[in-house]
């Protein structure tokens, strides 16, 4: 079972500080329970992309809102927690590698 302490990490590696729902503790902690911390993570930020996928760019009297802009970083996120999952679970994220170059005589 998770203990707060899990479900305030998740809860700082989201954002998402209230306990409210959606996202409220027993929802975390059931997540937590299910994949895991990163996993959890991963979970919501694929719901918030669900959720900003349906909002747009708007323009109205000199103001810009770029609403598409919390799809591209939750996007963003999923994938960063998606790469920290991958080394969790022993396999290697698909990452360029960039190695020094050694010189022989």
């Amino acid at each position: 079972m998770a203990d707060s302490g899990d479900i305030q990490i998740v809860r700082r590696q989201t954002g998402q500080s209230e306990n409210a729902a959606p996202f409220d503790d027993a929802y975390i902690g059931s997540l937590i329970d299910e994949l895991g911390i990163t996993g959890s993570t991963i979970s919501i930020y694929e719901q918030l992309m669900a959720e900003y996928a349906k909002l747009v760019d708007t323009t109205e009297a000199g103001a810009s809102h770029k609403f598409s802009d919390l799809y591209k970083n939750a996007k963003l996120q999923a994938d960063y927690y998606r790469g920290i999952y991958l080394i969790e679970i022993g396999e290697e994220p698909d990452r360029t590698r960039v190695k020094k170059i050694v010189r022989t005589s």
